[in-house]
């Protein structure tokens, strides 16, 4: 049976008896059914075949039932992966250039459409590309209204953004307020998961920096994701070779590096450089541990990230190998204790703090 033909032979009777475009009809319940904006900043691929088909199934389900259904479709295209493809492109990066021209099998002569903005970007994979999205519902046989077909950047669908946000303002559902956000500060705005160039899923890491003080009131600042191990540490851990940045926040002065310090610079305000300090001038200092009221020593260490929390690590190794490992490094490591001008009894006598005491029962 060649069911290609059956497919087009009611497809086009579909639309040649306009099935899918429903009037009002008062003497017919209403059903109206719609699932998120495809967002063609790509082709269209198998997940798009599968949510628009759980929607389409419901939607000829309820038509079955004897309901007037309305399924309209419109294009996602008011974030940043539209503009960052068309960017991709006009840079010839190879790899969004192997993307679309080899996987997405679009023509290198019809890059001058996906190139001129990001306008023509749109219109062409959702209506010219021979593998796009409209050709691709089509075939799929889905019941849709194309007459009210949009673009989530249409005026008049801006104003019905715009209208939603205040209704929902003035019931008291949306609450103005500081909250963490994913921001990108390219393009100085925030960004959803669906605005990402590529990374989607990824959700905000929310670390808790803890504060170390100095004799000299300054602090050094460690991050952890795990601020219930406090009463495990035994030392603090830094780049010896790094330099870090002297930070002025609020009334204090922290001491971190450099990406902790842009970071910083995007969560909140008063934050500004005022000096440098190299990692050797803190090694064999000491510092006062938030949580448990002790000073601890700083060491040296090779895995300090500066693009990782503050770049310095607090250190609890009961808890973490590599803080146990690099501890047990170290006190064996004369050479290391003497270049560093470490006191080696204070080194030594570093032991593993258990956070949970043992349970002895009878």
């Amino acid at each position: 049976m060649d069911f290609a033909s059956i497919e087009k032979k009611w497809q086009k009777e579909w639309q040649d008896t306009r099935l899918f475009e429903p009037e009002v009809d008062p003497k017919r319940p209403a059903f109206y059914i719609q699932v998120a904006f495809p967002y063609p900043s790509g082709a269209m691929h198998i997940g798009h075949g599968r949510t628009y088909a759980v929607t389409d199934i419901m939607a000829k389900y309820h038509m079955l039932k004897g309901y007037n259904v309305l399924m309209p479709m419109g294009w996602h295209v008011s974030g940043t992966p539209v503009i960052a493809a068309v960017e991709a492109l006009q840079k010839g990066v190879e790899k969004t250039v192997k993307i679309f021209n080899e996987n997405s099998r679009i023509p290198k002569e019809d890059f001058k459409y996906l190139t001129a903005n990001p306008e023509s970007f749109v219109d062409y994979m959702v209506n010219k590309a021979e593998y796009g999205y409209k050709a691709g519902f089509h075939k799929l046989g889905f019941g849709i209204d194309w007459r009210r077909e949009l673009k989530t950047i249409d005026p008049t669908y801006k104003k019905f953004i715009e209208w939603q946000y205040k209704k929902l303002y003035a019931k008291g559902y949306i609450k103005k307020g500081r909250y963490p956000v994913r921001y990108c500060p390219k393009d100085n705005n925030p960004v959803g998961d669906h605005d990402l160039a590529e990374g989607e899923g990824l959700g905000i890491q929310e670390f808790t920096i803890l504060k170390f003080k100095m004799d000299n009131g300054k602090f050094i600042v460690a991050a952890t994701l795990r601020p219930e191990t406090v009463y495990g540490q035994t030392n603090l851990w830094i780049g010896p070779e790094a330099e870090y940045m002297i930070i002025k926040a609020g009334n204090e002065e922290w001491i971190g590096s450099s990406e902790f310090l842009e970071k910083l610079k995007s969560q909140r305000s008063g934050v500004e450089k005022t000096g440098t300090i190299k990692g050797t001038d803190l090694v064999g200092k000491s510092a006062m541990a938030p949580g448990i009221d002790r000073k601890v020593l700083i060491l040296p260490c090779s895995f300090c990230d500066p693009k990782t929390g503050t770049g310095i690590v607090t250190s609890v190794p009961s808890d973490a190998p590599i803080d146990l490992v690099a501890l047990l490094d170290l006190q064996k490591d004369k050479e290391m204790i003497k270049k560093y001008k470490l006191d080696e009894k204070e080194v030594l006598a570093l032991k593993t703090i258990p956070i949970i005491k043992t349970l002895e029962f009878e």
